[in-house]
């Protein structure tokens, strides 16, 4: 063979190299594209699959601290605790709403904002997210807020609390949640409300007719003297009640 088809033969070589070499590469490039498209999107149907579980984590953790904070609320007529001057009453203490005349019912506004507190600490120290490490949960607690607002027929908080999820390749966020406690003790702090409205005002309140205007609502006085009584105020169903003294100068 001359030296000129010897070159020849070479360079078909170095062709046909350069080609096969183009080709594994491509071939490379698009596996690897198309194993990495399969896994982003099995990536995001498993985080995604896993919100729903996050969110009831969350929201159940709130309900059991509404719910914690509203067995005190009812038992110490909308205190957080029993207070220094309180009332023995069948062997237990009862926080007066109503002392010497003075009103010491708390603004609806101030209950939420305690129950907001409460539900913050709760979230803090008490939830912790781990049982979910296949997700990685990342908690922005510098940007929790609480809202919470005390309805006649439940309580209502409304939380901003950004988690991130992330698997793989993938991640989301939620954000934003709200939960409802149902609970009677809006409506009973109502009455009660009512109750120290017309005994400040130095008249005597009528169980009868307030029952008559509202079937809905049990009210039970109990008269310790003629200036100091103890009201027991519940629903019909009568599974809840609120409990609290009052005492006239």
């Amino acid at each position: 063979m001359n030296a000129e088809k010897r070159g020849q033969v070479t360079l078909f070589i170095i062709l046909a190299m350069v080609i096969v070499i183009i080709l594994a590469v491509v071939f490379y490039v698009v596996s690897r594209t198309s194993s990495s498209l399969g896994s982003y999107e099995e990536d995001k149907a498993f985080v995604d699959g896993q919100i729903g579980s996050v969110r009831a984590f969350v929201v159940k953790c709130v309900e059991k601290q509404v719910s914690s904070d509203v067995k005190l609320l009812l038992q110490n007529g909308g205190k957080s605790a029993i207070e220094p001057i309180a009332r023995p009453y069948q062997g237990a203490s009862v926080n007066y709403l109503l002392y010497d005349g003075t009103n010491n019912m708390n603004l609806r506004s101030e209950i939420g904002r305690r129950i907001s507190l409460q539900v913050e600490e709760k979230l803090k120290n008490d939830c912790s997210l781990s049982s979910f490490k296949e997700v990685n949960p990342k908690p922005e607690i510098r940007r929790m807020e609480v809202d919470t607002l005390i309805l006649d027929d439940s309580v209502r908080v409304d939380l901003t609390y950004p988690i991130t999820l992330k698997k793989g390749s993938y991640q989301t966020t939620i954000e934003d949640f709200q939960i409802n406690v149902l609970t009677d003790f809006g409506r009973l702090y109502r009455t009660a409300d009512t109750i120290i409205s017309q005994e400040v005002q130095g008249g005597a309140f009528d169980v009868v007719e307030y029952t008559t205007l509202f079937p809905e609502i049990r009210t039970k006085k109990d008269a310790l003297s003629a200036k100091e009584h103890v009201y027991v105020i519940s629903t019909e169903e009568g599974d809840e009640f609120l409990i609290f003294a009052t005492k006239l100068p």
